[in-house]
């Protein structure tokens, strides 16, 4: 399909990104709906699709939604949206079943489903393919989508911008990778399912496309970010110079997997009553006092006792292993902690709504309120898929009606010209990533934090108010967005909570700070 820039095609959706965010709306918005799906990348390239561990649900006899809740708030460490956790966990239940009826190839043992434990939970919950679950559930969608729907999918397309008239979402422009062509997608519902921004740091299991595009262009159109501070990072990724890093499954420690020091001893026991099964918050603030106290640069993951049936589980990780020389079987496994999910974006309500009339957000571009301050273990696909269905019913309930007159005479703002050259731009994204590394990380202090903030004020102007004249520097300018505000909200919370520690506040402060942050770009277009 070729349009030249100023031709318009009308959509009732637009969603923006194919991971489970993205495919679940489409999957449960009406037949009768137009619906365009857009990703930059192609559909294996996206946190979804790398999602190893599974997916969280109380299905089990022993198990309950109470103690789902229970443990999702435990994690949140005191800022968890409680009226959002109780949906999710209810909810989700029977997204799950719509999913197996879908022909999701969860794994069984006989007639019971195999469910995994993992990290923060109080029982086995977790649903899961091998270690392949988000690549097996998004797979499955989008094969029925593709066969059975009205759902247009375009691969390949940098969003840049949200349109909008009279205050109200009314489309996106864009450009496609390979030829540079511009499109304007006009739609009174835009849903931004980009996913999250953990490329803003060097260190990160995230595939690249995870820029925060979405949320920098829902910031700009005038949408609410929120609890940008809290940054999870996993901590048990391989220590490797590759991008992105190998993660390795919680599940291998729900499993029996321990970690170790360099000196080959525990370091959990004692410190938490989980051990190595404590939430990840907790697990990564370990490693840091260690790091720091100590001088390590790496600790080490010991699964050489696994049986042939746990490497199974585990086969995409074990296969990953080998080619990077580790027998799991043989070898303790060198793992640091790296930017693995991003809590903080969009704000939104219990329907995916932000506050600018037709944005939504859905999965990692969102900040819920599901996660409070630390996210629970494979709590995020379940996400995905509530807050899917529950943004396809908002957009049925709002009709759809005079949209097409409302845009007809609409005018769209061209892009700057083109410019191909992106080296000066990738050494600017590189310090950028290397500064977050090492000033807005995993620990952080005052004098760090503003270090780099004037760093990223160099730019930020320009971030606020320009898309760039390519790729590279659109993604630069996206991060440098995201960066401010993951630095401005860490300097202002004074206090250490769940993912967000700082060695001059170390102490959790209820009585000051437990709240959550939010701006929005106070002379947005209305």
């Amino acid at each position: 399909m070729v349009f030249d820039f100023n031709e318009k095609e009308l959509f009732d959706v637009i969603i923006i990104g194919e991971g489970i965010a993205g495919l679940a709306t489409a999957y449960y918005l009406p037949d009768k709906l137009k619906v365009l799906v857009l990703s930059k990348a192609s559909q294996d390239i996206s946190n979804t699709w790398m999602a190893q561990g599974g997916i969280a649900a109380s299905i089990s006899k022993f198990d309950s939604p109470e103690s789902h809740f229970n443990d999702t708030v435990a994690a949140g460490d005191g800022l968890c949206d409680e009226t959002v956790v109780r949906v999710v966990v209810q909810e989700g239940r029977e997204r799950i079943v719509e999913m197996i009826q879908l022909g999701v190839p969860f794994e069984r043992i006989d007639d019971e489903f195999s469910l995994a434990r993992e990290g923060g939970h109080s029982f086995a919950r977790i649903l899961h393919y091998g270690d392949q679950t988000g690549k097996a559930i998004a797979s499955t969608l989008k094969s029925y989508l593709v066969s059975n729907r009205r759902v247009k999918f375009l691969e390949g397309f940098f969003f840049e911008q949200i349109i909008k008239s009279n205050g109200k979402a009314a489309g996106i422009t864009g450009y496609f990778l390979d030829n540079n062509k511009r499109f304007t997608f006009l739609a009174p519902n835009v849903v931004i399912a980009t996913g999250g921004a953990c490329h803003i740091y060097k260190s990160t299991t995230n595939p690249f496309t995870a820029t925060g595009d979405g949320i920098a262009a829902g910031f700009r159109a005038g949408a609410y970010i929120s609890d940008m501070e809290f940054v999870q990072f996993h901590p048990t990724v391989l220590k490797d110079e590759r991008s992105p890093m190998l993660l390795i499954t919680e599940a291998a420690r729900g499993m029996g997997a321990r970690l170790l020091t360099p000196e080959k001893e525990p370091f959990m026991e004692g410190y938490h009553i989980m051990e190595d099964l404590a939430p990840r918050f907790v697990v990564v603030r370990r490693m840091a006092e260690l790091m720091l106290d100590k001088g390590y640069d790496y600790f080490l993951l010991d699964m050489r006792h696994f049986s042939d049936e746990d490497v199974k589980n585990i086969s995409f990780i074990a296969s990953e292993l080998r080619k990077r020389g580790y027998d799991l079987k043989n070898d303790l496994i060198p793992v640091i902690p790296a930017a693995h999910y991003f809590i903080g974006g969009l704000k939104t309500d219990l329907y995916g709504r932000t506050n600018v009339p037709g944005i939504y957000a859905c999965g990692e571009a969102s900040c819920s309120g599901l996660h409070g301050a630390n996210r629970l273990a494979s709590n995020s696909l379940l996400e995905g898929l509530v807050f899917g269905k529950r943004i396809a019913d908002s957009i049925s309930a709002s009709g759809l009606s005079g949209f097409k007159s409302a845009v007809k005479d609409l005018e769209i703002t061209a892009r700057p010209e083109f410019r191909g050259k992106c080296d000066d731009v990738f050494k600017e994204i590189n310090v950028l990533k290397e500064k977050m590394d090492a000033r807005a990380g995993i620990a952080r202090v005052e004098e760090g934090l503003k270090e780099i903030l004037s760093f990223i004020e160099k730019y930020y102007y320009d971030a606020l108010e320009f898309c760039g004249t390519n790729k590279c520097e659109s993604e630069f300018y996206n991060m440098v967005l995201i960066s401010k505000w993951v630095v401005t909200m860490a300097l202002n919370r004074k206090e250490s909570r769940g993912v967000h520690l700082r060695l001059d506040y170390p102490q959790k402060n209820d009585d000051e700070f437990k709240f959550h942050q939010s701006i929005r770009r106070s002379y947005a277009d209305n």
